[in-house]
């Protein structure tokens, strides 16, 4: 799960970073919130946890500039 949605925010960055495609910006903070969350039971990813909460990736939003 955290893998697989990781990979699907990085697709959904590349797309507009890429093809100015927004379609996809829209889901990144709900898909990033479910990395986070599957993360909080793994103690092994307490730094990716704060990774996440110290670049303030669950509060930001993901529009385009």
């Amino acid at each position: 799960m955290v893998q697989r949605c990781f990979k699907a925010c990085g697709s959904f960055a590349s797309f507009y970073n890429m093809r100015q495609d927004t379609r996809y910006l829209k889901y990144l903070k709900g898909t990033i919130q479910k990395v986070y969350q599957s993360l909080e039971s793994l103690n092994e990813f307490a730094e990716f946890r704060s990774f996440i909460l110290d670049h303030d990736l669950l509060e930001r939003e993901y529009k385009v500039p």
